[in-house]
């Protein structure tokens, strides 16, 4: 079996080579060399927390990111890399996102709510993601995204009617919608 490797896929991956020794401060060579093996056309992503970097790959126009599994090192390289790409690809297009957390909420209680706003919305894509405070109470990120410049009054209505219709199970259990790749957002 023969491996093809392109003269890119050389560059990049001495891109990641040069990221990993700059974070070790040292020679990569042995072990730690695994790290930075790319797929065909893949560009290393820095990693500002951790050792190994993030990769993209384009195929058939699309993006695919592939980033370590320790979160605090994912958090970074989506924050810092994966993020601002997004931005720059897609700012024709426009990419409206918005977010708020449900206190007290399991996905399958709000679900037929989720349906609801899908239905008279499927313009846009619905996400929650499942979580337990301190006290293992369950509580809900939920976050709604579109991709067009002129969406943005629609997905505001939208986000706006699925924070009401939540918080008229139960009154006061959501938060203040915000931008989700905002600063100020923050999955508590």
């Amino acid at each position: 079996m023969h491996i093809r490797i392109s003269r890119q896929r050389i560059e990049n991956q001495q891109k990641a080579v040069k990221l990993l020794e700059s974070k070790y401060n040292s020679k990569i060579d042995g072990i730690r060399l695994k790290f930075v093996t790319l797929p065909e056309g893949s560009i290393a992503l820095k990693n500002s927390v951790g050792a190994a970097p993030g990769v993209i790959t384009e195929v058939d126009n699309n993006y695919w990111f592939s980033v370590p599994g320790v979160p605090e090192e994912m958090l970074a390289i989506l924050n810092e890399e994966i993020i601002p790409f997004l931005k720059s690809k897609y700012t024709d297009i426009g990419m409206v996102e918005r977010g708020f957390n449900a206190y007290g909420f399991t996905e399958p209680k709000i679900l037929p709510i989720t349906e609801k706003l899908q239905q008279k919305y499927p313009q846009f894509y619905y996400k929650s993601h499942p979580k337990k405070d301190e006290n293992g109470k369950p509580w809900l990120a939920l976050h709604i995204y579109g991709f067009g410049k002129y969406l943005e009054k629609d997905l505001i209505k939208a986000s706006n009617l699925w924070r009401e219709l939540i918080n008229e199970i139960t009154p006061g259990s959501c938060t203040e919608i915000k931008e989700i790749f905002d600063n100020e957002f923050s999955a508590e």
